[in-house]
């Protein structure tokens, strides 16, 4: 009599799995195989008697330490480029020549001449002669009315001067015309939030720009996706991917290298649902995507698995194809004898690896 099959441990926590559980260490989608081998101190090998898996909760807490991991290296590499800036912005205001401050002039003290060149020593009872008195009166109100005419020449508000450093450090000045410009500006100056400057500037003869920017940086991302350097989670169409193909994966793989686009499909939903939040993201994302590449397929032959399994006809699927949702029927049977093919040797092996064990 057979001895009966037992369920195999996770490498880590040592849980028997079920088959649902199972994570396979040494499959390509694995992804996490450095993080495992600094826990354990060792090199995985099939046949080593540890066990070939690892439970889902353990498979999140290796991706969790991959995350954490790149977070760490992007933001060091962010820090020592604002500290190399911070350095560059320092030695130059300390290279540059140093301001030199004028003192005020002296205000002018106006004197009463007497009538003859010489000067004549005036008794304290006398009174001083009318007619000096009054021209040197209108002489310091004219005086007073022309400092006042050269201030408001000087200063309007109306305008708005900035002082920058140009060439060789030399400070200059640009008088910002009126409109636009100088009301970002003016928010900038008065200390408004990041918010209000925002819409000001967007709200400015800079919004199509703007947005031009935005479009760029959006295609940027994509392109980012679609790249064969770094061949992307839905360009696995193989057999052994789809049988174990998973949205948390993808979303994540959409975070890290496409943060605008993430951004713009999660404005487009409501955030109550954080659950379901997360795949209805990553299955927009995936139709984009196939639009823009043909190869970028793993989910469309995920969904035509699932309608063929389903019942569903050829004319179904095909109508669907069109739409965008899934591959053709005839795309979905070749794959789905490769899947056949590959369960069929999976099962084989575990008959072997239970026959050798018992």
């Amino acid at each position: 009599m057979a001895a009966p099959m037992t369920e195999p441990p996770c490498r880590l926590c040592h849980a028997n799995l079920p088959k649902k559980q199972r994570r396979t260490i040494f499959s390509e989608t694995f992804g996490v195989l450095n993080q495992l081998v600094e826990v354990i101190d060792e090199v995985p090998q099939r046949n080593d008697g540890h066990g070939n898996y690892v439970c889902g909760l353990c498979w999140n807490k290796l991706n969790r330490l991959s995350k954490i991991e790149h977070d760490l290296k992007t933001k060091l590499e962010a820090l020592k480029e604002e500290r190399l800036s911070l350095l560059k912005t320092l030695r130059e205001k300390h290279g540059a020549q140093p301001f030199i401050s004028l003192t005020p002039k002296s205000k002018k003290h106006y004197i009463l001449h007497s009538p003859t060149p010489r000067k004549v020593k005036k008794s304290l009872t006398l009174t001083p002669q009318r007619g000096h008195q009054d021209s040197a009166e209108a002489t310091i109100e004219k005086q007073k009315i022309k400092r006042e005419k050269v201030s408001i020449q000087l200063f309007s508000p109306g305008k708005v001067k900035v002082l920058y450093r140009g060439h060789m450090s030399k400070l200059k000045s640009k008088v910002i015309p009126c409109g636009d410009f100088q009301n970002i500006v003016r928010s900038i100056i008065k200390g408004q939030s990041n918010k209000k400057i925002g819409e000001v500037i967007y709200q400015s003869q800079l919004r199509e720009a703007i947005q031009n920017c935005v479009l760029e940086e959006m295609k940027r991302d994509i392109s980012c996706l679609i790249s064969t350097n770094k061949p992307s989670y839905l360009r696995k169409t193989q057999s052994d991917n789809l049988a174990t193909f998973n949205f948390e994966t993808f979303n994540l793989e959409l975070q890290l290298n496409a943060p605008l686009l993430y951004k713009t499909l999660s404005s487009f939903y409501a955030q109550g649902t954080p659950h379901t939040y997360k795949y209805v993201i990553a299955v927009t994302a995936a139709i984009i995507l196939k639009q823009r590449n043909m190869h970028m397929s793993a989910f469309h032959q995920v969904v035509s698995q699932i309608l063929d399994n389903g019942g569903a006809t050829d004319e179904c699927i095909n109508l669907l194809n069109k739409l965008g949702l899934c591959v053709s029927a005839s795309a979905a049977a070749k794959k789905k004898s490769d899947l056949i093919s590959r369960q069929k040797s999976h099962m084989e092996q575990m008959v072997l690896a239970e026959k050798k064990t018992s």
